[in-house]
């Protein structure tokens, strides 16, 4: 059930009134006033199509544009503390207070839209972590270190070992015969 009707992109928001026994509508989201009121449903559809209909007409006659549904501004009234708030971490974000109020919206609107952009997002800026610090973070033994070349890699110092001199954060990682969980978290804090 709905209290809103549409005609030619035109809305109104009907209620009952009680006091005259009749459903009275009111043409909403235009800064023009138009109101019309019926008996039943059925004459309800009629006098709100006829009002938009008429009010085309003498728009037209007096050389006047028609009012467009929601130009898209408005005014919110909230606390101060909120505007503030809300002014200082968009400046802190480097985005518009209309960019907030319209993120806002669309959070209402489409939460489920919203969550799923928000984990997109954040899983992206997961990935890319893992990627600079996979760049930036060798992993090795210290025994590969400190010269002593397991048998898996000829005798040979790997490329991993010759860079190693060269790069700044490495994590430790205890030899096999010797693993211990509570090192290489030690080691990750």
């Amino acid at each position: 059930m709905s209290n809103v009707m549409e005609y030619k992109g035109y809305h109104a928001k009907v209620e009952y009134d009680p006091n005259d026994n009749i459903l009275v509508g009111k043409v909403i989201g235009i800064a023009d006033s138009l109101n019309f009121h019926a008996q039943s449903t059925n004459e309800l559809v009629s006098t709100f199509h006829q009002s938009i209909e008429n009010y085309l007409e003498l728009c037209k006659k007096i050389g006047k544009s028609p009012d467009k549904e929601y130009s898209g501004t408005f005014n919110v009234r909230i606390p101060s503390e909120l505007h503030k708030r809300a002014f200082i971490k968009a400046q802190q974000e480097g985005i518009t207070l209309n960019k907030v109020v319209e993120s806002a919206l669309y959070a209402y609107l489409f939460p489920e839209t919203t969550i799923m952009s928000e984990f997109t997002e954040q899983v992206a800026a997961f990935a890319d972590s893992i990627k600079n610090l996979s760049s930036s973070i060798s992993l090795t033994t210290k025994s590969e270190v400190n010269g002593n070349v397991s048998a898996t890699a000829g005798g040979k110092a790997t490329n991993l070992e010759k860079s190693f001199s060269k790069r700044e954060n490495c994590i430790y990682l205890p030899t096999a015969n010797s693993f211990n969980i509570s090192k290489v978290q030690s080691a990750l804090s």
